[in-house]
């Protein structure tokens, strides 16, 4: 029998799928944000640093948008336990995608102007003597950073979820608010963050687990029924193609289930510390059930009225 009218054999078990088609875990996507930091420090070259910078910007404008809508639509179904249109998603988001963008480039811009006293003392270190001596005294202001530094890094490394989730779920909300919030929930309750960032790391394995099973039959079914037929250049198109989409798809998942869980962090964190009840949102998030209400209540109070009007109508009489 000709190659190309074998029909694929079924013998790769759909456990794993996800592993081997690069779904990532809830903290692989969130490394996915540190890779221009760990690329930039394995080779802090010039091309290399505006290749990070840029990295880091699209990094922010996309994430920034898909996070925002995300966490947004989260905390309202998790909170508030209703729905809201797309629309008026998009909407919010865009009014604050500068306020999301900002949340990560405050401490970012302070990490860079604290980095700027060891390269000054590097400088200083090639001059004679002298310089040796300077740039030893200014060791010990930089050495004294470095507690600073972590925290700051830290704000910035692991509060961007927490800051996104903030600026678009509290009222008025910008950047420092979301710093400083994502800073004061993280830091205030670092375990009950720690097991929360476990239990959901689980549940995003187990997830993936099982997308990626239903991915494996959906694919293997339709590439076994293409290749009973189909010439072998073309048996080896679609084979790319549905090696691809796999990927694409559970990637997709993995950042949607990343986003999902931020929100839901965020509100957990967010009453432990603040003793906030999780239906307490930023009334722009649910304006869109305003009418509705607003008719109802109409409805109700009109029928309440007309009952005393008819009562002094009768006693007139």
């Amino acid at each position: 029998m000709h190659a190309a009218m074998q029909p694929r054999m079924l013998s790769v078990s759909p456990v794993g799928f996800s592993e081997r088609f690069g779904a990532p875990t809830l903290l692989s996507v969130w490394a996915y944000f540190l890779a221009p930091v760990s690329v930039w420090l394995a080779q802090p070259t010039l091309r290399v640093s505006a290749m990070s910078l840029a990295y880091v910007g699209c990094l922010i404008g996309i994430w920034g948008f898909i996070g925002g809508c995300l966490t947004r639509r989260t905390v309202v179904e998790c909170g508030a336990q209703t729905t809201m249109p797309w629309m008026h998603t998009f909407q919010i988001v865009i009014k604050r995608l500068q306020s999301i963008a900002w949340s990560i480039a405050m401490p970012a811009c302070a990490l860079v102007f604290v980095m700027i006293l060891p390269v000054l003392a590097g400088v200083m270190s090639r001059l004679p003597w002298i310089g040796f001596v300077i740039a030893f005294l200014l060791l010990i202001p930089i050495m004294l950073a470095v507690l600073a530094v972590a925290w700051v890094s830290a704000i910035t490394l692991l509060g961007f979820p927490l800051s996104v989730c903030a600026i678009v779920t509290e009222r008025k909300a910008d950047a420092f608010d979301g710093v400083s919030r994502s800073a004061a929930y993280v830091f205030q309750r670092p375990l009950v963050f720690i097991l929360l960032i476990a239990a959901f790391q689980f549940l995003s394995f187990a997830a993936s687990e099982i997308f990626g099973s239903i991915m494996w039959v959906g694919k293997t079914l339709l590439a076994t029924a293409f290749d009973l037929s189909a010439s072998h250049e073309m048996v080896a198109i679609q084979s790319i193609l549905l090696d691809g989409i796999p990927t694409l798809l559970l990637g997709g998942f993995s950042i949607s289930f990343f986003w999902s869980a931020a929100g839901s962090i965020y509100l957990i964190l967010r009453r432990e510390v603040d003793r906030t009840e999780y239906d307490h949102i930023d009334p722009a998030l649910t304006e869109s059930a305003v009418p509705e209400a607003a008719n109802e209540s109409a409805t109700e109070i009109g029928s309440v009225a007309s009952v005393p009007s008819s009562d002094a109508s009768t006693d007139v009489g």
